[in-house]
């Protein structure tokens, strides 16, 4: 049996282990991955196809071997009767009791039965190819849910941050109103940036559910209440242009070669099938006892002989199952060749989001810098009596949405970048 199926029997074996923290607890991302590989049904899944398409190669090439059967024959039959009806030659009927083998073998077909072995090795081989294939899906799946979820979760931490700040203006601009310092404008400005900081929180709180749903299903596991997730370490820049992972990617994508296996497949299976109509050579022998017999017949029998079958004529069945595999054959193919190209596209799309991603990092970065530069301005001009609350309000807006920026393409640029690797087939 393939390594990957017994490493996915085992995981299953200890799933019962790979349970998530529990409440109050941190979640890392290896954890998730661990958890998602060893419960995630779509991975099991796609280990009992495996198992059931190497089971399936095992018994085809099973056609090769001898086929020894016992037999035990009683009969009672009326004397000197033959069999009439049915069959050409007449046989004889007679009371006997007997026991007995018979071994048959396959000598040759011509390659046939072979390449129907090769195919069905073939097949097997492309369904450990779906298993790798359904676990980088489930990579990432926990990858993208585990980042947005980190990304709500930093995005309420600015947000609520930015509440308790402009709560305390709006406390401070109460306080200068009652001594009639600010206007009652100052004050209604004041509540309606802390209304708006508070929906940005409410926001953020149902994005983080959100995306930890999303994380409880690529982990088929449920996820305890108040559990914390950790941040892995920031992913540095890609190193290389597009163009230089296309050639990774058909090396290395699973889906790509388990329709390389079927496109060889199905070559196999027409090979074989237009050997049809070549001889088919088998040896045949018997051999066993009849302690109770008529009279006139030995106590034991035995005999040994080869057969070659030639096909003749039987209609256009052997030609239509030679068109029919050809045809399969070449679909097989053509599917190969389209998602070559599809993934080709996919590389260079995928490429150009995780470095746009990471090029939008340094952009918000100097954002950042530049807003928190002017709402210090602003609020020195506010507090001086030189501006509205207006502008504080733009300024503190800009500040925020800046920051809120920032989180949002440095996990983009985790998610782009996890998506990157999937698309060339490379463990994230």
């Amino acid at each position: 049996m393939p390594l990957v199926v017994l490493f996915l029997l085992l995981g299953a074996a200890v799933s019962v282990q790979a349970q998530a923290p529990a409440s109050g607890g941190v979640l890392t991302l290896a954890d998730a991955e661990r958890i998602a590989l060893q419960q995630n049904p779509r991975i099991r899944a796609a280990g009992s196809q495996a198992e059931a398409a190497d089971a399936a190669a095992s018994g085809a090439a099973a056609e090769l071997s001898p086929n020894l059967v016992a037999n035990l024959t009683a009969v009672g039959a009326r004397k000197g009767s033959r069999i009439g009806a049915g069959q050409i030659n007449p046989s004889s009927l007679i009371n006997r009791t007997a026991a007995g083998v018979r071994v048959t073998q396959l000598i040759s077909d011509f390659g046939q039965t072979r390449n129907r072995i090769k195919a069905a090795h073939l097949i097997a081989e492309s369904a450990d190819e779906d298993v790798k294939a359904a676990r980088s899906t489930v990579l990432l799946q926990v990858r993208r849910a585990y980042f947005d979820a980190l990304r709500a979760q930093a995005t309420v931490r600015v947000s609520q941050q930015t509440l308790d700040t402009r709560n305390l203006r709006l406390r401070q601009i109460r306080t200068l109103a009652e001594n009639e310092l600010r206007s009652t404008l100052d004050v209604s400005f004041a509540q309606l940036s802390a209304s708006e900081a508070e929906l940005l929180v409410a926001t953020a709180e149902n994005q983080i559910q959100q995306a930890l749903a999303q994380l409880e299903a690529a982990m088929g596991a449920d996820l305890a209440d108040g559990l914390t997730l950790e941040p892995p370490p920031a992913s540095p820049r890609l190193e290389q242009a597009a163009p230089a992972y296309v050639p990774e990617a058909l090396a290395h994508r699973p889906d790509i070669a388990a329709l390389r296996f079927r496109a060889e497949a199905g070559d196999r299976t027409a090979q074989s099938e237009h050997r049809l109509s070549r001889p088919v050579v088998t040896a045949d022998a018997v051999m066993g006892a009849i302690p109770l017999r008529e009279d006139g017949i030995r106590s034991t029998y035995g005999a040994a002989g080869v057969n070659v079958a030639i096909p003749l004529f039987n209609g256009k069945r052997f030609s239509s199952r030679m068109a029919e595999a050809d045809a399969r054959a070449r679909a097989a193919a053509q599917e190969l060749e389209a998602l070559e190209n599809e993934v080709r596209q996919q590389v260079v799309s995928a490429w150009f989001q995780a470095d746009t991603a990471w090029r939008q990092i340094e952009l918000n970065q100097k954002l950042v810098d530049q807003s928190a530069e002017a709402l210090r301005l602003a609020q020195t001009r506010y507090d001086l009596g030189l501006s509205s609350i207006v502008e504080l309000n733009q300024a503190q807006l800009a500040g925020i949405t800046a920051e809120i920026g920032l989180v949002t393409a440095r996990y983009d640029y985790e998610i782009s970048r996890a998506a990157l690797l999937f698309t060339i087939g490379s463990a994230p």
